[in-house]
């Protein structure tokens, strides 16, 4: 690659994480990954999504498991930190899909 090219690439890279959406973006990404009650939360929820598949088969069992899943699942997603992840992820989304448009 063209060393020049290659600067202006970096310096891209740079200022594209340094916009306001990208970079909340990050923050809250590192924010819910260092938050001890949704990565708690995340680890109980593969535990009950993989209850719920294996006991498919015994419906008191698997209705137990997909209930607690489903109360895990949405204490989850409606916690602050990932609320306003999912908006700014929507955001970078949109940013990269003009990224890519623009590159075709």
């Amino acid at each position: 690659m063209d060393e020049s090219l290659k600067r202006e690439l970096d310096s891209f890279i740079e200022e594209f994480l340094e916009y306001p959406p990208v970079k909340r973006f990050v923050e809250l990404k590192k924010a819910i990954r260092e938050n001890d009650e949704l990565m708690n939360l995340e680890q109980k929820i593969k535990k009950y999504q993989k209850l719920t598949a294996l006991s498919i088969h015994k419906k008191d069992e698997y209705e137990q498991n997909r209930s607690k899943y489903l109360e895990l699942k949405q204490r989850y997603d409606e916690h602050p930190l990932v609320v306003n992840f999912q908006i700014e992820s929507q955001e970078v989304s949109l940013l990269l899909e003009k990224l890519r448009d623009a590159l075709k």
